[in-house]
């Protein structure tokens, strides 16, 4: 006789994962990160359209 899965137990919240929500940059953690990514790579272009090209 073949048993059948289960289906995940679902949280309080409704979830059915089992990772936790209270990490460091909390839920929006990823546009923080995309944010942060883009104002580098942003000041990276500048510094190097500024740069003076004597010096290399």
């Amino acid at each position: 006789m073949k048993q059948e899965p289960h289906p995940p137990e679902k949280d309080s919240s409704g979830h059915t994962h089992a990772h936790e929500h209270g990490a460091a940059l909390g839920g929006r953690a990823e546009i923080i990160l995309s944010l942060l990514c883009g104002a580098l790579l942003l000041s990276g272009w500048l510094l190097d359209r500024t740069m003076d090209d004597s010096s290399r």
